[in-house]
């Protein structure tokens, strides 16, 4: 029986490319090699101080947790904490803001009664520690017996970076009358430009949303506010109570404090580009009969009115950035 053989060289060819496709293990990550594949796994003996890490610590002069943020950086600039730069050398602190993501808003449905609508909730990580049930629908939610030993609350707060960005408010002034709706006036106000790009900053947040962007009919109809800045969660930083606490217990220094992060590198900022802008040309009748060109023009107004809207969209532009990581 004829076996092939590779060459040597063929050989630690191929051995190469099945390591560099290898998983590597690196500070506070471990790699299992088995016939199946690799297992990563976090090391929990080790600490990964990544860009955000955040330290929480209780300050007894202001009895509130405070939060220090590794430095990161956003497009080579580390972010600033209430004006100053955080560095390692200097660190300023955020203070929490806490939320209760357990509680429900109340609701009413169509035949007028009140009930309480499912609340923001929890990673299922916190069930283990005995943190309490979240309120669900009270129209539809079912009594769990098996957790009823869970008594903890639980407060949130999110970590946001955020960083100016060129946002426009547009608002147009229409009047009415007997023959149709005319425009007659409007502004179009630009917000302050001199530090995109320049400064980032950190701040914390009893709960963050995101600003919408205008929808595309307010495009269409020329009517919109951009938001001026643009804005990335880096983390949710989450407060568990001692058992049984007392109603309306808020975080103090026996409560210990967990953190979700959504971001563990540095960032690159970029915004969009505007397209180049086409004007739109109105089609006219001129035939030298007045009546006639008046008539004429009134009836080609509508498409040159839907025309206009579909240019307006087309040439609006969003400057809607990104955080890129690096």
């Amino acid at each position: 029986m004829n076996l092939f053989r590779p060459p040597a060289d063929l050989w630690n060819d191929w051995v190469r490319k099945v390591m560099k496709a290898r998983a590597l293990p690196g500070f506070g990550v471990q790699t299992f090699v088995t016939p199946e594949g690799t297992i990563v796994r976090a090391n929990p003996g080790a600490t990964f101080l990544h860009p955000w890490k955040i330290t929480t610590s209780w300050d007894t002069t202001t009895a509130a947790w405070q939060m220090v943020v590794r430095p990161g950086f956003v497009d080579g600039l580390p972010p600033k904490i209430n004006g100053t730069f955080i560095t390692d050398a200097d660190m300023p602190v955020l203070t929490a803001y806490w939320r209760n993501p357990l509680e429900g808003s109340i609701g009413v449905s169509d035949d007028g009664a009140f009930y309480t609508a499912t609340s923001e909730g929890y990673p299922k990580f916190f069930e283990t520690l005995g943190v309490r049930t979240a309120a669900q629908d009270s129209r539809s939610a079912t009594y769990d017996p098996s957790a009823s030993w869970r008594t903890r609350e639980l407060r949130a707060c999110d970590i946001i970076l955020s960083t100016p960005r060129v946002g426009t408010i547009v608002d147009l002034t229409i009047s009415s009358s007997d023959s149709g709706s005319t425009i007659t006036g409007g502004t179009a106000t630009w917000g302050d430009t001199s530090n995109i790009g320049k400064e980032f900053k950190l701040y914390s947040s009893e709960k963050w949303t995101q600003q919408a962007e205008p929808t595309a009919l307010e495009w269409m109809l020329g009517t919109y506010v951009e938001p001026t800045v643009d804005e990335i969660k880096l983390a949710t930083v989450y407060a568990v109570s001692p058992p049984d606490p007392e109603d309306g217990a808020e975080p103090d220094s026996t409560w210990v404090l967990y953190t979700k992060y959504f971001a563990f590198w540095n960032f690159v900022y970029s915004t969009q580009r505007p397209r180049n802008r086409v004007n739109y040309n109105n089609i006219t009748l001129k035939t030298g009969i007045p009546l006639a060109d008046e008539i004429g023009n009134g009836m080609l107004s509508v498409d040159n009115d839907t025309a206009q809207e579909i240019q307006n969209f087309y040439n609006a532009t969003s400057f809607k950035g990104k955080f890129y990581n690096a």
